[in-house]
């Protein structure tokens, strides 16, 4: 150089040993510690004014630029980034793309589209962040009064004053009118008729009991000695005395598992039948389910629902011999072998 004053300075490319291992960081950012060795910023905050163009090992010289905006460096990038962005020091060497309310120390622009990992070309410039807020300005002059404000809210009301003493009692008033009579209360549901019970269908003994109480639709059964047996299994021995029922089907499609059966004749041990209900109400034999399942006998239109059967007694041992129980429209009937009906009516 001309002038004597600047010996010893030169341009371009500097040469200092490596304060660390860089033999990898080409591309990244360093500065100078205090012996005079290259080594990588600390932090985010760290002035690194050259970048390595050649790495080398701690203790051998290391090649590096200083970082000037009259030519552009390639450093290595953290993220990604578009051409144009801001790029600020990541505080190890590289660089990243500015985000807002960062403070880490611009570096410079970016010249490229870069990803992660790349060397990004950069042109460093020489500007900063925003700066903290200086202190507040001297107080300006008084300005002109404003214009009258607008009328304030009404103030809380104030408190209730004393109560005024009671007047005197008036006239007992007219006696008012009746009340209107309150609606009709709702019908009672059906009760079961006195000689229908329910029992477990399981409780009912015989090899020829069907597999349910569905299945067992007009089949006789007998009470003997507190226990159901089917009639057709019955040995009738000692002629003892005993009641005889009629599966109506079962309780109901929430109990299938218990048989409905209407007792309609009991035995004494002579022999001699008595008829115990001699008219059973028709409700009795209601049961659309069994019915349409089961019940084919007499279905029509005029006893859709109900459960239409017949029972015939053709045994000598029951005393009354050709004697049949029919379930009408109009209850049960008995009729014996010479046609004369017991309970019920008839309507041939």
């Amino acid at each position: 150089m001309l002038n004597m004053n600047q010996t010893g300075c030169r341009m371009g490319g500097v040469a200092f040993a490596a304060g660390a291992d860089l033999s990898l960081k080409a591309g990244y950012l360093v500065k100078l510690n205090a012996g005079k060795d290259l080594v990588l910023p600390e932090n985010d905050q760290d002035l690194a004014p050259y970048v390595i163009v050649q790495g080398a090992d701690q203790g051998y010289l290391c090649g590096a630029v200083p970082v000037s905006s009259a030519m552009n460096i390639r450093v290595k990038l953290v993220g990604t980034c578009a051409a144009g962005e801001l790029l600020v020091s990541n505080g190890d060497g590289r660089v990243k793309a500015f985000t807002a309310g960062s403070t880490a120390r611009p570096v410079g622009t970016a010249e490229e589209t870069g990803v992660a990992g790349q060397l990004v070309l950069v042109r460093p410039l020489a500007y900063g962040l925003t700066g903290p807020e200086g202190p507040a300005g001297a107080d300006g002059a008084p300005g002109a009064d404003g214009a009258p404000g607008a009328d304030g809210a009404p103030g809380v009301p104030g408190e209730d004053g004393a109560p005024g003493a009671d007047g005197a009692p008036g006239a007992d008033g007219a006696p008012g009118a009746p009340g209107a009579d309150g609606a009709d209360g709702a019908d009672g549901a059906d009760g079961q008729d006195a000689f229908v019970v329910s029992v477990p269908y399981s409780s009912i003994t015989g090899a020829s009991k069907p597999e349910s109480a569905a299945l067992s639709v007009g089949m006789c059964v007998i009470l003997q000695q507190g226990v159901w047996v089917m009639a057709g299994d019955n040995t009738w021995a000692n002629n003892q005395a005993f009641v005889e029922g009629v599966i109506l089907g079962a309780e109901s499609d929430a109990a299938p598992q218990n048989a409905k059966i209407l007792m309609f004749a009991r035995w004494d041990s002579g022999g001699f039948l008595t008829l115990l209900s001699p008219t059973i109400p028709l409700s009795a034999f209601y049961n659309p389910t069994e019915a349409a399942a089961t019940c084919s006998v007499g279905a029509d239109a005029g006893n859709a629902g109900y459960l239409v059967f017949q029972g015939a007694f053709s045994t000598p041992n029951c005393g009354v011999v050709g004697t049949s129980l029919f379930v009408s429209a109009d209850g049960l009937v008995l009729l014996d072998s010479t046609g004369t009906l017991s309970g019920g009516t008839s309507q041939a």
